[in-house]
């Protein structure tokens, strides 16, 4: 008796908000779901307020034009860019472009590398410089990418070295539309004849568009490929918005080159956008060192991994990298790969064969690895499969 008198109570105690509530529902029923209405505003969904990117001004495509068998060079320029840090309120996306897979080692390899990075995108094309490769880039971006448009497009070397924080910079200010942005040339020549240079040059989403949908620009690809699309532009009036970065965007200086400092050559500068004709190890290496790539490198005693295979069940195998002293400046790129992997020992050692390296590793992995030894210790070469003892 006293539970049952217990409940009425509490239900009575209840009954004036309930009715309250109704009472308020009829007058003002949109009230009852003012906070998704405000997220939906913010384009927040309601349940992620507090997980939400920071905005984005602008999209940019980078689309390196590259050959497929140029496998070291996308490794070090992938290692170059993921190392950058992330532009402010842009989203800049670096993607290598190649023509069809011709040879058995490249449709393998490539496809290792789309599994693994999936940053690659195979053209309907035969491979050239200067006989259509450009037109086939432009004329298929708009389309494999016309679920999710970008802002713009650039067509860059892949001997060239981007800073995306200083490209973001000058871009952010640029109009959205037929804008045409990257190094004029020849320098000082009439505008009427001037176009971008080919180390690498930007367009608006509509001017790659424009590209794609003319047909008649297929039958006119013979020549420099970037005099040829500064024609195309200049024979449909497009790309009127035209930025040249003369200063900021210029090919490396050597100095054992024949010729020195001109308008479109010089040393590297602070303010750099883009660097061209790094054409071997040892140009990226300085050019990286100038702008503090290997800045995140922190010290270790193992510095004096490719992607392992699936790892086998109830064990663990590490992979690791071991070389002597680091002698030539070019090694620097090494740096890097320790930034990125952490999978390399540099031994205190000067390089050799068969002439004590192997004694140098074994002499030097217990005590690197003492506290938390393994229970085997293995020494393989580049192309054998590893000996274990």
């Amino acid at each position: 008796m006293m539970l049952a008198m217990k409940r009425l109570s509490s239900s009575l105690f209840v009954l004036p908000f309930l009715l309250i509530a109704f009472i308020y529902s009829l007058f003002f029923p949109s009230d009852f779901s003012i906070l998704p209405s405000l997220a939906r505003c913010n384009n927040i969904p309601a349940t992620t307020a507090n997980t939400t990117e920071p905005a984005v001004d602008f999209r940019v495509l980078l689309g390196v034009v590259t050959r497929a068998e140029l496998y070291e060079r996308r490794a070090l320029l992938r290692l170059a860019y993921s190392l950058q840090p992330a532009p402010a309120r842009a989203v800049i996306d670096v993607r290598f472009f190649v023509c069809s897979l011709t040879t058995e080692e490249d449709a393998v390899l490539v496809s290792l590398e789309i599994i693994a990075h999936g940053d690659i995108v195979v053209l309907n094309c035969t491979e050239n410089m200067d006989d259509g490769k450009t037109y086939s880039y432009f004329s298929a971006v708009p389309g494999l990418f016309a679920d999710a448009p970008y802002d713009y497009v650039g067509k860059i070397d892949d001997d060239s070295y981007y800073r995306l924080a200083a490209l973001a910079d000058t871009l952010r200010d640029k109009p959205r539309r037929d804008m045409y942005y990257g190094l004029l040339a020849p320098c000082h020549a009439d505008p009427k004849t001037q176009f971008m240079s080919g180390m690498g040059y930007i367009v608006s989403w509509d001017v790659a568009a424009w590209v794609a949908a003319t047909e008649a620009l297929s039958s006119d690809v013979k020549g420099p490929e970037d005099e040829v699309f500064g024609r195309w532009l200049r024979s449909g009036g497009k790309g009127t918005n035209r930025y040249g970065e003369e200063k900021r965007m210029y090919d490396y200086l050597d100095g054992g080159m024949r010729e020195g400092v001109n308008c479109f050559r010089h040393a590297l500068v602070a303010d750099t956008v883009v660097v061209h004709k790094l054409k071997d190890r040892l140009k990226w290496a300085r050019t990286l060192k100038f702008f503090n790539a290997t800045q995140g490198l922190k010290p270790s005693k193992l510095y004096h991994a490719l992607q392992p295979q699936p790892a086998p069940a109830r064990a663990v195998i590490d992979v690791r990298f071991v070389v002597c002293n680091l002698t030539k400046e070019e090694d620097a790129l090494v740096e890097l790969e320790i930034i990125a992997h952490g999978d390399i020992i540099v031994l205190n050692c000067t390089e050799n064969m068969d002439d004590g390296k192997v004694h140098t590793y074994f002499s030097t992995v217990p005590r690197l690895f003492a506290d938390a030894p393994y229970d085997n210790d293995g020494k393989s070469e580049r192309s054998k499969v590893a000996e274990t003892v």
